[in-house]
């Protein structure tokens, strides 16, 4: 039965209350030379004493279990029922177990930076940016030059062209000067024919060359717009290259600065660790010189009370054989 069993062993684990003490002795050295003899007499009595307990609470069990009885199956069966939680408590409870853990996993401190990553992160992207900006300045240089060459032709063809038409104006001013000179000398009809056709001949060529100066007084315009746009375009590139080689300075400068400044502190922190450790070796030496001091004066006192407790003994016992021999004489 359930009730008897808890009341036996309860009263069972508790049977040591009936055992008497040991019997406090008049001085310490009968105490320090009778005290094996005292343990075993007080083992004698305490298994003396829990076979009385032993007894009577057996018969005191017994009657109380034909008092109240308790099933086992009941007792059992409410037991499992308390102690079998439902799928649903299951359930909540590893969500909780879950949102718990996430909390954790939220909460958990980013990882410290390496020393001086953040400045060699910066010069490592400056030279990066620096070495990018190379490309468009060549590009650039190359298209200026190129459109320096075409601006050139274009200038050299329309000034060839505008020389050849002045050239031509001069020439048509200069035969139409002769054939009128002719005419007023009446020269005959060959030599004002000769000089009539040297001037549409000359008229032709004027009016082509004047359609070839447009023309290359156009390329020309549009040749110095190409060039000035790819100059701009070159200022550009070339002022991006200069801002990229200014950053790569300032950032080369600033891990130099942070470098410095971290050997400065790691020296720092060095020297503090040095004076730590120093003062902490100091410290427990004292504590070691403390700790022996210490227990050389316990170890001269338990000598001196070793020594009391035998000369105390041997006066104990000196005492007993002289109440012997009294007796014996009696």
């Amino acid at each position: 039965m359930r009730l008897t069993a808890i009341a036996l062993a309860s009263l069972l684990g508790s049977a040591n209350a009936f055992v008497p003490g040991p019997v406090a002795q008049q001085r310490s050295s009968q105490h320090v030379l009778n005290l094996s003899n005292n343990q075993q007499d007080n083992v004698d009595i305490f298994e003396g004493a829990r076979t009385a307990v032993l007894g009577t609470v057996t018969a005191a069990t017994i009657f109380m279990g034909t008092m109240v009885p308790i099933p086992d199956v009941d007792v059992a069966n409410a037991a499992t029922k308390a102690a079998a939680p439902t799928v649903e408590e299951t359930t909540t409870v590893a969500k909780k177990a879950t949102k718990t853990t996430k909390k954790v996993e939220a909460a958990a401190p980013a990882p410290t930076p390496a020393p001086l990553s953040a400045e060699k992160s910066a010069l490592a992207s400056a030279k990066a940016a620096y070495s990018a900006s190379q490309t468009p300045l060549k590009e650039a240089k190359s298209a200026v030059s190129t459109a320096t060459s075409t601006y050139n032709k274009a200038k050299a063809t329309r000034e060839s062209t505008q020389k050849q038409a002045t050239q031509l104006k001069k020439n048509l001013v200069d035969v139409n000067d002769k054939l009128a000179k002719a005419k007023r000398n009446k020269k005959n009809a060959q030599v004002t024919d000769l000089y009539v056709k040297e001037i549409d001949t000359i008229k032709t060529k004027l009016s082509a060359a004047e359609k070839s100066l447009v023309t290359a007084k156009a390329d020309e315009t549009n040749s110095a717009k190409d060039l000035s746009t790819k100059e701009k375009i070159l200022a550009t590139a070339d002022k991006n290259v200069k801002s990229a080689q200014t950053s790569v300075v300032n950032a080369e400068k600033k891990l130099e600065g942070a470098t410095k400044k971290l050997k400065e502190e790691q020296l720092k922190a060095e020297k503090k660790a040095k004076e730590a450790k120093k003062q902490a070796e100091k410290k427990a030496k004292e504590e070691k010189k403390k700790a022996e001091k210490i227990a050389r004066e316990q170890k001269k006192k338990d000598q001196k009370m070793k020594k009391e407790a035998e000369k105390e003994a041997k006066k104990e016992k000196k005492i007993a054989a002289e109440k012997a021999k009294k007796k014996e004489d009696c």
